[in-house]
């Protein structure tokens, strides 16, 4: 019978650390190799099981190091779509196109803002492979006890979402929107580049839209170029 387990006499030993959650670690969040590290590995002398240890580890460190390389680029777009501003029936809907969930007070949240709204049916915020990570129903506009705070899992997640929003009119209109929104925690990523604050459009917009006056402060200035 074959011994499967790897060599003992000379020491081998495969190893894998493995941290899904940082990307931005450096060496990267996956680290592939044989102990100790200073002695070479002959992988002629691997049997079949190891080999095949060893093409299982080669693949998911080339997955999470292509996966990592998503992260850097998934702030790429925004702010390049508009903010949704919608007269329907008698009402009027807005959602802003970037929000910055860095707990600094302003523009933390993001939920449905507008005027004569009856009641927001359905809010649903979907991230990458169209997974579902926000969803409320049946609750009033304007209320940020049920508002996204940019968490997925519990973590925040920077990037682009998509916004699909159901509501009622008081005049018993009812409409759905889709459109996109920015997840950007500024001031939360120490190696993040920062982006173009041109075409952002932020929450705080609509609280002076409705004060009747022209917003003197949008967010902190140093988060953007």
């Amino acid at each position: 019978m074959s011994d499967n387990s790897l060599p003992k006499d000379n020491n081998l030993e495969i190893y894998i650390l493995y941290s899904a959650d940082n990307c931005n670690e450096s060496p990267p969040p996956i680290a592939l190799g044989v102990h100790p590290s200073n002695k070479a590995l002959d992988f002629r002398s691997l049997n079949f099981s190891q080999m095949k240890i060893f093409q299982l580890l080669f693949l998911l460190f080339t997955l999470t190091t292509l996966s990592c390389h998503e992260e850097k680029v998934l702030l790429k777009g925004c702010c390049q779509n508009d903010p949704l501003w919608e007269h329907f029936g008698n009402a009027v809907i807005f959602l802003p196109n970037i929000f910055t969930p860095n707990d600094d007070g302003i523009n933390d949240l993001f939920y449905v803002q507008g005027d004569s709204i009856q009641q927001v049916i359905a809010f649903e915020v979907r991230g990458r492979k169209d997974k579902l990570v926000f969803e409320v129903e049946n609750v009033e506009a304007n209320d940020h006890t049920k508002a996204w705070d940019g968490k997925v899992d519990g973590v925040l997640q920077k990037g682009l979402y998509s916004i699909f929003v159901t509501v009622e009119a008081l005049d018993g209109t009812v409409r759905s929107f889709e459109t996109e929104v920015c997840n950007y925690p500024c001031g939360l990523m120490e190696d993040e580049e920062q982006i173009s604050m041109e075409g952002c459009h932020f929450p705080v917009e609509w609280i002076c839209y409705t004060d009747g006056a022209p917003c003197t402060y949008l967010d902190y200035m140093g988060c953007f170029k």
